[in-house]
């Protein structure tokens, strides 16, 4: 349970709400972008919802640059001449 500073509940739809939402149902989403089937439900992302699309695909960039290994070798490499 998250509190603000004078003890009320904090509700994070107040700071959510138009960043990133989670859809649910009990038979298969038709207008998913991303679904998870977890304990019998569906958990989606609408196709129409941009805003939730695009949080979503930062916090994968975020994952997926957290989880990388660092190489040796640059990335790229150019030559001029020979």
């Amino acid at each position: 349970m998250t509190r603000r500073l004078n003890g009320e509940e904090f509700d994070w739809k107040e700071m959510m709400e138009y960043i990133f939402s989670v859809k649910s149902s009990k038979t298969p989403p038709d207008d998913a972008s991303v679904s998870v089937f977890y304990r019998g439900s569906h958990f989606y992302i609408a196709d129409d919802d941009l805003d939730s699309k695009s949080t979503f695909l930062l916090l994968t960039q975020l994952i997926s640059m957290n989880v990388a290994q660092a190489t040796a070798a640059p990335a790229l490499s150019f030559s001029f001449g020979k």
